[in-house]
């Protein structure tokens, strides 16, 4: 069953539900719940209460808007190159054994790991609190950094390398599938509904990360996304244009959210010819039922 499903198997539900049964179902899944799992569920409480950003502390807003612009300065000096990372050759490389990977040493003495890290914070914590403006210029100014690289990289090289990069090449660690399912959520609320297919695509390329997804992107917040059917209609016309073979996978990911297996056999029809995996992607849910 896709999230789509679930959610309105779950509406159907708690309309028939009497308060009592609510109730006894609250607590029956309390008591079953795992102890690191408790907390977030008292937080999903207290927000369904009141629709506020609830936390064991009362929050400041300027307060989080002083923390963006400190962490707004530290990736300008990122930009400006006044703090990067180091790199020294390795005198062990062996161009014949080893991997080219190897073949340089990189060290973030300067702390752009932390730098990183935190801005990935800051923009989870801006969108929380609606700080949506903020939380654009964030996330615009993560995607187009790149670091400087000191050191014998330079000499050889001189390219810098975005956050991506570094990720990938091991040289920071941060929540790279957290910074992206933030972008592709920010970019879902504030992009006008023409626009979304588009910017979201551009994210998916951006990031190509198998572990990002529009389902996942839906659970981000406490919040049911809004016209999101009418997004996902949108959404698998814009995909079955494209040849990519991220295309294949976001279109197949989006056939399978839709409600019915007929939906998703009239999506297979119609752009079986670029996705030919649409077809496969129902039958492997057991939705091929429906050609009957």
């Amino acid at each position: 069953m896709n999230l789509t499903e679930f959610i309105t198997r779950v509406d159907e539900t708690v309309k028939h539900m009497s308060r009592e049964e609510l109730e006894d179902f609250v607590h029956l899944r309390a008591r079953t719940l795992p102890e690191p799992k408790r907390n977030a569920f008292i937080k999903q409480l207290l927000y369904v209460q009141d629709k506020s950003r609830a936390s064991d502390e009362e929050y400041n807003i300027d307060s989080i808007k002083a923390e963006l612009a400190d962490i707004m300065e530290e990736l300008h000096k990122i930009r400006t190159g006044e703090i990067g990372i180091d790199s020294c050759y390795n005198v062990e490389y062996d161009d014949w054994y080893d991997d080219v990977s190897d073949e340089f040493i990189f060290q973030d003495t300067a702390g752009v790991e932390n730098i990183v890290h935190k801005a990935c914070e800051m923009l989870h914590t801006a969108i929380d609190y609606n700080l949506f403006d903020e939380a654009l210029s964030l996330s615009d100014e993560m995607m187009e950094l790149e670091a400087e690289i000191f050191g014998d990289f330079e000499n050889y090289s001189g390219e810098p390398m975005n956050f991506i990069r570094l990720y990938t090449d091991g040289i920071v660690s941060f929540d790279l599938t957290g910074w992206g399912l933030d972008t592709l959520y920010l970019k879902y609320i504030t992009e006008p509904k023409s626009k979304r297919p588009e910017s979201l695509y551009v994210i998916f390329l951006y990031f190509n990360n198998g572990n990002l997804s529009i389902e996942r992107m839906m659970q981000r917040s406490f919040d049911y996304l809004e016209d999101i059917d009418e997004f996902l209609a949108d959404w698998i016309k814009y995909l079955g244009a494209k040849k990519e073979d991220i295309a294949q996978r976001l279109i197949k990911e989006a056939s399978g959210l839709l409600n019915n297996g007929e939906s998703r056999l009239d999506v297979a029809e119609k752009y079986c010819a670029d996705h030919p995996g649409l077809y496969e992607q129902i039958l492997a849910d057991g939705a091929g039922n429906t050609l009957d």
